[in-house]
């Protein structure tokens, strides 16, 4: 477990290797609302910029391995190294994309849509996320999810 809901995000990391997915607990039904793989940084972006409370989890789902820096040394970095200041915003920006992008496909795409544009830009994770939560990512029961695979096989 990376993050918790409930407590304030204190740290980012780097995922050097493995996947990890957010996910709030809808009374112990888990949906899953975005999936970073190897390359990019994890934290609870609201919690993180803002100091409050996370409203999401943020935990493994394969064997990862990941580089963490606290809010603290990020902070001082930037202070003392204008340079990192300029890669600090566009990591932040990157992020603030990423996931405004999601919810905007989540809104405005078919589910057959979005699997389908999964597929385009990311073929790799279906080979390595669970069917589970691909489903919920996309917005749609692993039953449907299914359905749509079937339909686009044939």
């Amino acid at each position: 477990m990376f993050s918790s809901e409930g407590k304030v995000a204190t740290k980012m990391a780097f995922i050097e290797d493995g996947a990890f997915h957010y996910y709030y607990d809808n009374d112990g039904d888990l949906i899953t609302t975005f999936i970073s793989l190897e390359y990019n940084l994890i934290t609870s972006i609201s919690s993180f910029i803002s100091g409050m409370p996370s409203t999401e989890n943020i935990q493994a789902i394969t064997d990862s391995t990941i580089a963490v820096i606290s809010k603290e040394s990020i902070n001082q970095l930037r202070k003392d190294i204008p340079r990192f200041q300029v890669f600090y915003i566009e990591a932040i920006e990157r992020q603030v994309v990423c996931l405004d992008t999601s919810r905007l496909e989540l809104l405005t795409l078919t589910s057959e849509q979005r699997y389908l544009r999964l597929l385009e830009l990311h073929p790799q994770i279906l080979q390595r996320i669970p069917l589970k939560l691909l489903a919920t990512t996309l917005g749609m029961t692993t039953r449907h999810l299914t359905r749509i695979r079937k339909s686009i096989i044939q």
